[in-house]
């Protein structure tokens, strides 16, 4: 991570993380995306549920 900061001027995100944790653990091509994705779409859910809720504005 400190090599990141230093050699790119970024800070590490999730996509940093979820590349570490899948070439840490050797998961196969796609396996972060698919992640990514999942989870991602987990959180859109998640907010219609709670408009649908509101109602109409």
């Amino acid at each position: 991570m400190k090599l990141v900061i230093e050699r790119r001027q970024l800070h590490p995100n999730v996509e940093f993380a979820l590349g570490a944790l899948c070439f840490a653990h050797d998961l196969a091509n796609g396996t972060g995306e698919a992640v990514f994705v999942i989870a991602r779409s987990a959180g859109w859910i998640a907010h219609a549920l709670e408009e649908y809720e509101r109602g109409p504005a």
